[in-house]
């Protein structure tokens, strides 16, 4: 990566990264206070950062721990997991229905267990390939591919139950 590479790679990560990281730990806010400071610290070691085959899997390796070390300091709030499904979008009037369905899916993911929840949502939201949630993670492949099953498993059981 060139000198302006940083911007780039700012471009390119910052939003994938904060919308996965906020629909997993259900504040906006965290997630991108987490990933801004993962942007802060590549800036301040940009010489260093900027060498390596994946400069952005070091910054998702940085947010994550930020992200987990924030966990670790605050409880589950389910309010907030609410509150993002429950924000306007760009639906057309009188679609309760999605907004309903969104506020349940959220549910179900703030019921899975952190790791599979934050395997969840940087596969389909971040779109990140396995390999890459697993480099982000620090796990094998394998475990993200376990991960992901276990939880399709566990929001399936979770949604049917609710629908049903």
């Amino acid at each position: 990566m060139t000198d302006d590479g940083f911007e780039q790679l700012f471009r390119q990560e910052f939003a994938p990264l904060v919308r996965a990281l906020a629909v997993a730990c259900g504040d906006p806010r965290r997630a991108e206070d987490a990933v801004q400071d993962a942007f802060v610290q590549a800036h301040r070691h940009w010489r260093r950062v900027r060498g390596y085959d994946q400069p952005g899997a070091w910054v998702r390796r940085a947010a994550l721990h930020r992200l987990v070390d924030q966990e670790r300091s605050a409880a589950r709030d389910r309010h907030r997991r609410r509150r993002l499904a429950a924000q306007p979008t760009n639906e057309p009037l009188g679609h309760e229905h999605a907004t309903v369905a969104r506020a349940e899916l959220v549910d179900a993911l703030g019921a899975l267990p952190e790791r599979q929840r934050l395997v969840v949502c940087l596969h389909y939201l971040a779109d990140l390939s396995v390999d890459d949630v697993a480099a982000a993670l620090e796990v094998a492949p394998g475990t993200v591919k376990s991960q992901l099953h276990d939880a399709r498993s566990n929001l399936l059981r979770s949604l049917e139950v609710r629908d049903g």
